[in-house]
């Protein structure tokens, strides 16, 4: 998984499909949404999975108002297409990123 920013956060959303996760390193719950993304990542080659830690990108996280984590918010050509808040199943992102990719 990719590591974003605030410094790259914009730039790297633009294009695509892109699945990011804000997370904290003390957050038990965002460890086992970071498992559940890799796998993914390897049934959705063309989509881009990354991380953003919330503790060390205060800007960003302030920008897309995570007050809960983990929250994954899916991107589609920069513009915000999904948000899911708290340990989910991985079947819900599996039909949210096909629906994407039609």
């Amino acid at each position: 998984m990719k590591i974003f920013t605030d410094k790259n956060f914009e730039e790297k959303i633009k294009n695509g499909i892109v699945v990011v996760d804000f997370w904290a390193s003390w957050c038990e719950p965002c460890r086992m949404t970071t498992s559940l993304l890799e796998s993914l990542s390897k049934e959705f080659p063309k989509v881009v999975f990354a991380k953003c830690n919330i503790d060390r990108n205060k800007t960003t996280s302030q920008k897309y108002k995570i007050f809960n984590i983990p929250t994954v918010i899916i991107f589609k050509e920069g513009k915000v297409e999904a948000v899911i808040v708290g340990l989910t199943p991985k079947s819900l992102y599996r039909s949210k990123l096909k629906e994407l990719l039609k």
